[in-house]
């Protein structure tokens, strides 16, 4: 992913621009993804499980 930054704090992907608010709420979106992601995947775990 290429992206880059002009002066106004606007990021260009492609043909689409976003905001610099839109890619931070991105990448915050994308970083709570992977946290549920590794506690799903601890909860599930055999050894962690409750007998």
């Amino acid at each position: 992913m290429k992206s880059s930054k002009l002066e106004t704090e606007v990021f260009y992907y492609g043909q689409k621009i976003y905001s610099l608010e839109t890619k931070v709420s991105c990448i915050e979106m994308k970083k709570d993804e992977e946290i549920r992601q590794v506690q799903l995947g601890h909860y599930e775990d055999p050894r962690y499980q409750k007998q």
